[in-house]
């Protein structure tokens, strides 16, 4: 199930943010960053959760993302050991949300968590889920979406309360809008 209202989660161990990436003129998170940075941090400050977890997990601008989202944390005044950053090991790159996630289990055995909100893009949510749920089934994982400009852009799509409740629908609209997004590259548009 996907949770549409901040208000309707429970009470977690952490908030998990998995890394977006950085605007290709550097020096700001991209939009949807920025949504699930502010999504993060209203949980926090609501006592959602005590820790949260903000992955800067692609080598290509790892460091930048840390610092954005440092920014963004400090300004909302939460405490540095309220974080935890998932930072690339030169050695071992992440180079998917599937290395990203697996990255992200020695943070959840370290410290014994078993509750997590994850804060993520309404485009990687089901994904991301999946991943993480067999990975550890032993930990609960409540989703909260955060609307992307990918899923902003194919409104017409038919919803139920803004969100896709049939994961065969899922699966469809994705290979649609995969389908359309290759249309328009070879397109040129």
């Amino acid at each position: 199930m996907l949770v549409p209202d901040p208000k309707k989660l429970e009470k977690a161990s952490a908030i998990y943010v998995p890394a977006v990436g950085v605007k290709k003129d550097e020096g700001r998170l991209v939009r949807v960053g920025e949504k699930c940075m502010s999504a993060a941090i209203d949980l926090y400050w609501r006592g959602v959760a005590p820790l949260l977890i903000l992955s800067n997990a692609y080598l290509a601008f790892w460091e930048e993302e840390w610092e954005l989202k440092l920014e963004r944390t400090d300004a909302a005044e939460i405490p540095r050991e309220a974080l935890v950053s998932l930072r690339p090991d030169p050695t071992q790159r992440f180079t998917s949300s599937n290395s990203e996630t697996k990255w992200l289990g020695e943070v959840i055995r370290e410290r014994c968590l078993r509750n997590i909100v994850v804060v993520n893009e309404e485009w990687h949510m089901m994904r991301t889920l999946r991943m993480l749920e067999r990975l550890y089934p032993g930990v609960k994982f409540q989703p909260l979406n955060v609307r992307g400009a990918r899923l902003e852009a194919h409104k017409a799509f038919p919803r139920i309360k803004g969100y896709t409740t049939c994961e065969g629908l899922w699966q469809l609209e994705n290979i649609i809008l995969t389908f359309r997004l290759w249309l328009n590259r070879a397109r040129g548009t």
